[in-house]
């Protein structure tokens, strides 16, 4: 594809190009930020989603042991 087209095509946002994917998906959020708006919608999608405890946005970082264990979860399922 050209860099043309690609400039021509609308706009995804990255949470619908995730609900689009055909693979395992699992989205982890800050638990801080309280329940999500769009957590019913990526559910019936067949995302995973999932809130870590005790951490920012920077969930790897600020929470590593949950986020740590989440991922496995993710992965094992």
């Amino acid at each position: 594809m050209s860099l043309a087209e690609t400039l021509r095509r609308p706009l995804t946002r990255p949470r619908e190009s995730l609900e689009r994917l055909p693979i395992p998906r699992t989205f982890l959020y800050p638990a801080a930020d309280g329940p999500r708006s769009d957590a019913d919608r990526m559910a019936g999608a067949g995302v995973d989603v999932v809130a870590i405890p005790g951490c920012g946005h920077n969930i790897m970082v600020d929470n590593v042991q949950d986020f740590a264990l989440a991922v496995q979860a993710a992965l094992r399922d």
